[in-house]
């Protein structure tokens, strides 16, 4: 399938959609850094439609998109025949496939003996997943050469989940690219009018309904408290009522979705990340990187964010004890900011875009030989 006339190494990525994500900009982040070296041409299918990361990918120049198939004739058999005479044609060298929706297209490719490496990034699985779903990714994991995890936490679930061999898992870790923090300046306001924030999917799985339970909580010790929601989502209607019901509508201010929400998370006193499964966290690191101390469940990969810092995670869907290590750290405000600015270089190193894209084009390099 490869023609090997081509001297780059031609990459494939395949994606439901170019929308914002925690799929979707990882991708973009390092292909765009991947598609800067030599030996490597970047195509991307947003199979299913375009989203507002096709304008940052075009203001590259250096990444080929490919317009999403026409809906009129979408069955998942019409798909893959287009998707097969494509492969055709561009014939690339890797295949890289991103979220569940791809590998259902994936399994549609007709490859010769001469295929492409399949490459599978997997941001998500718990036991929790539909048995269906598990089954599918075992069944089908004989015709990828590689999967990636975004996490240890992914990898482990994998292996107990799917049933995968761990030799055929890799951990890449979600990047983050720090060098838009160079002229953020941290400056939270005065302790005694605390800002609690966060920034995530409005989603029941991402437990904002336990920081708005917390928060009220954390009122009656911090009458001046405000709570900054960032981020949209299907839950936004319920988590107002709730707020509401709890009287603190007044005090918590929904956001909504910002592009570049980091000049707000510069003015929080404290990060919650209150998820009820997670894979990893790219907002939680975002924090961690400016220096904003934070609690998060204890869930997913969340830990190897926080590494040995086991006192500021709490059990999931605890709202009293969210409220506890809320009112533990506001209280010990001083020493928080100092433990929050030792995470700074250990997360910018260890989530670094530009190095874990190294990391990636390395497999990449391994994969085709």
């Amino acid at each position: 399938m490869p023609n090997h006339r081509y001297r780059k190494i031609r990459i494939l990525h395949l994606i439901p959609t170019l929308q914002i994500g925690g799929a979707e900009l990882d991708m973009v982040r390092k292909a765009l850094i991947l598609s800067t070296y030599d030996d490597f041409e970047i195509f991307i299918l947003p199979f299913q439609g375009l989203g507002p990361l096709n304008e940052l990918i075009n203001s590259k120049a250096r990444i080929k998109v490919i317009p999403p198939f026409k809906r009129g004739n979408s069955g998942m058999l019409a798909t893959g025949l287009r998707l097969n005479k494509l492969v055709n044609k561009l014939c690339p060298n890797i295949i890289h496939l991103h979220m569940f929706r791809s590998e259902l297209v994936g399994v549609l490719l007709n490859l010769s003996d001469d295929k492409p490496v399949i490459v599978y990034t997997i941001q998500h699985i718990t036991a929790d997943e539909p048995f269906w779903k598990r089954i599918f990714i075992r069944l089908t994991a004989k015709h990828k050469d590689k999967f990636i995890a975004s996490s240890q936490a992914v990898k482990q679930s994998l292996v107990e989940c799917a049933k995968l061999e761990e030799e055929k898992i890799e951990v890449i870790y979600n990047s983050v690219d720090f060098s838009k923090f160079d002229h953020l300046k941290y400056s939270p306001p005065d302790n005694d009018e605390p800002v609690i924030g966060t920034i995530t999917r409005l989603h029941p799985d991402k437990g904002v309904q336990y920081l708005i339970k917390a928060f009220s909580k954390v009122t009656e010790k911090f009458p001046q408290a405000q709570c900054w929601i960032i981020g949209d989502g299907k839950e936004k209607v319920n988590l107002r009522a709730l707020a509401k019901r709890l009287g603190v509508e007044k005090q918590i201010k929904f956001w909504g979705w910002i592009k570049e929400p980091h000049h707000l998370l510069a003015r929080m006193n404290l990060f919650v990340f209150p998820s009820v499964t997670e894979a990893l966290g790219i907002a939680l690191i975002e924090a961690l990187g400016i220096g904003v101390p934070a609690v998060a469940s204890n869930v997913g990969g969340i830990p190897e964010i926080l590494e040995n810092k086991t006192d500021w995670l709490v059990p999931p869907r605890q709202a009293y004890l969210l409220a506890d290590k809320i009112l533990e750290i506001l209280f010990n405000y001083s020493q928080a900011r100092k433990e929050a600015s030792l995470f700074i270089p250990l997360v910018r190193e260890k989530f670094d875009v530009k190095r874990l894209a190294v990391k990636q084009a390395e497999l990449y390099r391994f994969l085709v030989g």
